[in-house]
């Protein structure tokens, strides 16, 4: 019972981490526009934000491909070894979170690019999402190195 909890409380923070990592940033860079030192209007956004698109598509279809890796490799020596070290649900659950992040800023973000629209509030949002999905992509990838470690004992 202990062991579930644990990870019931991993999830948790594999959930709301990267959250409020990004509120932190935003409320950041959200002094520097009030202050005047950070000027949105001449920024390229949308430049940007069709280059961070493309990062976001690439990234999820790795992060879908290992996730599809994951799932249907069980039963073999390596999973074996993480089912007993108690960690796959949580892999999972990361690469899950890492893969809806990246989606939804991808459906979020093509609409915005496709109406020109550029401004604080659409910057502040980007960078939510930019700093919450790859603060996700961080958590998939520490999991990763995690499961390369195990595999190694």
């Amino acid at each position: 019972m202990k062991e579930h909890k644990k990870a019931k409380i991993e999830r948790i923070l594999l959930l709301v981490i990267p959250i409020i990592v990004g509120a932190i940033f935003v409320v950041s860079l959200k002094v520097g526009c009030d202050n005047g030192s950070l000027e949105i209007n001449n920024m390229d956004g949308l430049e940007t934000i069709k280059l961070i698109i493309g990062i976001w598509a690439t990234l999820l279809g790795f992060s879908i491909t290992a996730e599809s890796i994951l799932l249907t490799i069980r039963g073999g020596d390596f999973t074996s070894l993480f089912i007993k070290a108690g960690h796959l649900n949580t892999v999972l659950f990361s690469y899950t979170l890492t893969n809806l992040s990246m989606l939804i800023c991808i459906i979020i973000f093509i609409p915005i690019i496709l109406l020109k629209y550029w401004g604080n509030g659409v910057f502040l949002l980007f960078a939510f999402c930019t700093i919450c999905s790859f603060v996700y992509l961080f958590f998939s990838i520490y999991y990763f190195f995690m499961m390369i470690g195990i595999s190694r004992r």
